[in-house]
């Protein structure tokens, strides 16, 4: 499941915790993209707890890195999450979105998480 809300003008938060399914992409999708359009540059602010279904977000993640809709606008992507999806987000980063800095913490990290999306 993907849960998402604005917590800036231009940061979009979102967690996932388990299974994640079409719609809930195309939820997740929808909120994006209408941010995308409103706001000169974004930042992203993940939280991974549990990531059960890989392939749909890898589905998404290459369908996106070809539209140039979220390359070209995607200041920051901050993300909290354990090592093993960290080598995910970084294999797919040098593959897909070289210009995208991402920067990682963990769990226990939240506080710097936020900071680091301020600046």
């Amino acid at each position: 499941m993907i849960s998402a809300n604005k917590l800036e003008d231009n940061v979009l938060e979102y967690t996932i915790d388990g299974e994640v399914n079409d719609n809930d992409i195309d939820v997740f999708s929808v909120m994006l993209r209408a941010m995308v359009r409103n706001q000169k540059s974004i930042v992203l602010l993940g939280e991974i707890k549990n990531m059960t279904n890989i392939d749909a977000i890898k589905k998404y993640l290459v369908v996106n890195s070809r539209s140039n809709f979220l390359t070209k606008k995607l200041k920051k992507y901050v993300l909290i999450c354990d090592a093993e999806i960290q080598e995910f987000f970084k294999s797919v980063n040098a593959k897909y979105f070289k210009n995208i800095q991402i920067e990682f913490f963990r769990s226990d990290q939240r506080e710097l998480a936020l900071a680091a999306v301020r600046t």
